[in-house]
This record gives structure tokens, sequence and C-alpha cells, in this order.
């Protein structure tokens, strides 16, 4: 689907108003305000049916249809905390010169450990079983993923791997092709339809429940999860270093809380317009070194779609490659806290050998013909190569 123009306003001229003249009378200022209110609400409109995949060649009756459907599916309750949790972010940016140091440092130290708790937890470990934890690696993560206020973890990983096995079509919760803004939160505040309801319940979860961390917090986390991310940064601020509750609220709060929705949520959006494709051209997740930097190392979704049993999430044999889940993972294993990591290099190693061997043989024709050009060969064999991995 085509998205709308990005231009909300336009340059409107009426008949009876001379470009030269200084003023229009009152009927021509009323005729341009309605104008640009009509031409802005058209773009409005058009914007939200191209994030909400609704048809734009139908006939109204259709369009009206499919959009009232559409509405009926928004979770308003979740809309309103998302705006207000936003509105009170922007308040909380008028108090950061007043914070005390100390809370400006807990606040990123929330952030980071906010940021972990989903992707080296929820993400990596319990949605991919990617590696094994300790057990009491698994209560701080879940402790860290609590105060994402993301919901449990066994609901964030099985509509994550709903996601996986449905990449890309209506099945999936955060399809990118119905546009960059239901990608990245709008699927939030949408409930799900009854197809992916369906699905959902037929994806393999029952491993999750089995680890008693996952299933203590999916049963409390409707009272965990708010004591963790709202209540405790206060409690901690106030009597360690006697921070106003009110500012402790909203910084260690509110802005801590929507940063990290936003560092996690880039990865299902940004991630499909920013980046490259070395690994799979068909997928349009790609890898983004900033989207990495963001989330802790989850930018590279063209390596993590193609294998996503990778506890790395990467290739992560190039150095700008940043990763600090990865390096997470690797410090507990060193302290002997995590285990049976899993790889895909043998895979992705496999791969090239086939597509190099395939490329062999089509060029083998051309070396038969022409014995002296080995070098150009093999170096034709490398663009070939390139581009022939682009394209599986």
């Amino acid at each position: 689907m085509t998205p709308p123009s990005p231009h909300l306003f336009t340059t409107f001229h009426h008949p009876r108003c001379d470009r030269h003249e200084s003023s229009c009378d009152i009927t021509t200022s009323f005729w341009m305000i309605q104008s640009l209110l009509s031409h802005t609400s058209q773009n409005v409109i058009s914007q939200l049916m191209w994030w909400f995949h609704l048809p734009t060649s139908s006939s109204s009756a259709s369009i009206a249809a499919s959009f009232i459907s559409c509405v009926s599916r928004v979770n308003f309750s979740m809309a309103l905390y998302i705006a207000t949790s936003h509105v009170l972010a922007i308040f909380a940016l008028q108090v950061l010169p007043s914070c005390r140091w100390q809370t400006l440092v807990f606040t990123g130290m929330l952030f980071y450990t906010g940021v972990l708790g989903v992707t080296a937890g929820a993400h990596r470990l319990w949605a991919h079983k990617s590696y094994k934890a300790h057990g009491l690696v698994r209560v701080v993560l879940m402790l860290w993923q609590s105060t994402s206020l993301q919901g449990s973890i066994f609901d964030w990983s099985r509509w994550h791997r709903l996601h996986h096995k449905f990449a890309e079509t209506d099945l999936d919760p955060h399809n990118i092709h119905r546009g960059l803004f239901y990608a990245h939160m709008g699927w939030l505040v949408m409930r799900p339809t009854s197809r992916m309801v369906a699905a959902v319940a037929a994806v393999p979860c029952d491993d999750l429940l089995q680890d008693w961390v996952v299933a203590m917090q999916h049963r409390f986390h409707w009272v965990l999860n708010p004591i963790m991310c709202f209540a405790m940064p206060v409690a901690v601020s106030s009597f360690l270093w006697r921070e106003d509750w009110t500012t402790a609220l909203l910084v260690a709060g509110f802005l801590r809380q929507v940063l990290v929705m936003h560092a996690t949520c880039v990865a299902n959006s940004v991630t499909h317009i920013v980046g490259s494709k070395p690994y799979n051209a068909v997928l349009s997740a790609r890898d983004s070194l900033w989207v990495a930097l963001v989330s802790l190392g989850e930018g590279y979704q063209n390596w993590h779609h193609q294998f996503p049993q990778d506890y790395a999430a990467a290739e992560d044999e190039c150095p700008w490659q940043f990763n600090a889940t990865k390096a997470f993972i690797d410090g507990c294993a060193m302290a002997g806290l995590a285990g049976h990591r899993q790889r895909a290099l043998h895979l992705w190693g496999q791969k090239k050998y086939v597509l190099r061997s395939r490329l062999l043989d089509e060029l083998r024709p051309f070396r038969t013909c022409n014995p002296s050009s080995t070098s150009s060969t093999s170096s034709h064999v490398g663009t070939r190569l390139s581009s022939e991995t682009m394209k599986n």
C-alpha cells in the first residue's frame, strides 16, 4: 500500500484573493481555513488508513465498515495509558534540571537493566530458548523485565513466537506491512483479531510455564510489574537520597519506562526501513547498528530472522557489531551462571558453501573454455556469491 504524501499542508489560493493584495475579505479567509482543514483531515485520515491497512480503493461504505471494525478493536485503556505516560514523560523532561545526580544515575541503570530484562530475558532466554541460565539469573531477569511494564514473560514470549512463525503476514502481531507506526507501537493499542488469538493459542508454550519463575510472574504480574516499574524507583530515590517523590515518579518512573518501550520497539519497526540485508534479501528485516546501539544489540534483525535460535542474535564476527545483550550473557557464562549458548555460524557457513559450490558449477564451462581466467573467475565467484547470498 502506497503511503500518503508527507505534506499535510498545501498552499491554497482563492480566485477572489489577489496575491499582490495585503489581505483578503472575511469570506475568502474562511474559505482558506475551511480548505486547509479539509485537506489536512483528508491526509490524516489517509495516514490512519495506511497505518491500519484499510482499503483505499474500495467504496466509501467498505472503507467505513473497515474503519469501524478497526476502531472496535482499539484497546482504549491501553491507548489512554500510553498517551498519559508520554505526556508525563514530557513533564519529566522539565524537572530533569532539578533532579539529584543520584536519581539520574539510578534512572540510567534502570533503563539499562530494563532493556536487558526484555532482550536477554523475555526475548533470547525464554522466547527462543537460545541459552540456559541459572535460577538466580532467571529471577533477576524476571524482575528487570517487570520494570519495563511489558506484560508477563509468558505473554511476551508466546506472542513473539507467533511473530516469528507468521512474520510479515496478517497473523504477525506487529506486521510491518501495516505501516511503521503500527509495527512500532500501534499494535500495542489494538486488540488481536480472532485469527491471531486462535493462532497464538496453537503456538507451543508449555515449556514456558514449566519454569517456576515464568509461572510465578505470569500469575502475579498485574501487581508485580507496577510495583517494580513505579513504586520501587520512587521508594529507592526517596529513602536513599531524599529525592522528591513526584520527581522520582516522573523521571525514574514514567520517563524511563517510555524510553525502555521505544528502545525495545525499534527492533520491530525501524529495522525494516534502515540497514542492510546481508543474509536474506527476501526478508524486510535489516541489520542496523544504530538500532543495536539503542536496543543493546537487537538491531541485527536480518540475521535474527534467518537464525532465530542464535543467542547472539547477530553474526558477531565484525568488531563494529555492538551487542551489549550478548556481552551480558557471556559474562554470566564466565561466572558459571549461563550455558548451552546456541550459535548458528555453522549453518551460515554451510549455506555459504552450498552457494559457492552452485556458483562454481555455473562457471565451470567458462573456466574450461578459458583456463587462464582463474583469478578473474575467482573474483567473479566472490561477486556472485555476495549477490546470491542476498537473494537466499
